[in-house]
């Protein structure tokens, strides 16, 4: 039994400021307050260039809904077969990161339920991201095969840990992990759980770290960055700013333009 949930996609270069926030959750499955999953618009853009600007309107669809470019389209998609569809989401997953990602030709896409999740976890955030990206599949012939890459903050770039391996095992082309304020390395203990496969290792880890951050502080942010080393993880980078518990936007496109050019 499925249960339709709504699904934001933001397609073209609206983009907003980037806001700050803090989670204070501690427990290991407890819920990302900020979890993003970002795809690669380079394979949607060649699409869009091949039709005229009325024909782009009327044709393309995402989840059964019409959108044009330059619109955010909210849609109504089945949870997958594995999802817990009892568990509703209370954020809006898409604010932190919709300026750089959107201006450098990025989609961004997040899975949201209509009320405020119950049991807002882990594994409720599997659900709903695997719900939009089953949409994209649907919506998009061939999207499987697309890059994407992962970002949480704060209490999501804990969860983040556990989502990407998650997305990993489900066949998802996940070429990097994007994680901010993270005083806590759960990334390994996904890795060990999930078993997406040795390859995950080689996925790009990109830590940013606040150097004014008293949630996660700088000291705590290097040493997930050496648990994940530890487990394995061949690629990572720390980057620091100035600045406190927050999401920068000049570390946000210095990962995605990396997380980039390592999957050419």
């Amino acid at each position: 039994m499925t249960e339709a949930r709504p699904v934001e996609v933001r397609f073209g270069e609206d983009a907003g400021p980037s806001r700050t926030g803090i989670s204070s959750r501690r427990d290991a499955y407890a819920a990302p307050s900020r979890l993003h999953l970002w795809v690669l618009l380079v394979l949607i853009l060649s699409l869009i260039s091949t039709f005229t600007v009325d024909t782009a309107a009327a044709s393309l669809k995402f989840g059964a809904v019409p959108f044009s470019p330059g619109s955010t389209v909210r849609a109504n998609v089945p949870l997958s077969p594995q999802s817990d569809f009892k568990r509703q989401n209370r954020d809006d997953l898409a604010d932190f990161y919709r300026r750089v990602g959107l201006s450098e030709g990025w989609v961004l896409l997040a899975g949201d339920g209509p009320q405020h999740a119950k049991n807002d976890n882990v594994a409720w955030r599997e659900s709903m991201t695997m719900a939009a990206v089953d949409a994209l599949h649907r919506s998009f012939p061939g999207s499987e095969k697309w890059p994407i890459a992962c970002a949480g903050f704060s209490g999501g770039g804990k969860g983040v840990g556990y989502v990407a391996p998650f997305l990993a095992k489900n066949g998802c082309h996940v070429i990097g992990v994007y994680m901010t304020g993270a005083n806590e390395d759960h990334l390994s203990d996904g890795y060990a759980r999930l078993q997406p496969g040795p390859g995950f290792l080689n996925t790009p880890i990109y830590v940013s770290a606040g150097r004014d951050d008293r949630i996660a502080t700088i000291e705590q942010q290097y040493n997930v960055g050496g648990s994940i080393k530890r487990t394995g993880f061949q690629r990572i980078r720390i980057g620091t700013f100035h600045g406190g518990h927050e999401v920068n936007d000049a570390q946000t496109s210095i990962a995605l333009h990396w997380f980039r050019e390592l999957a050419k």
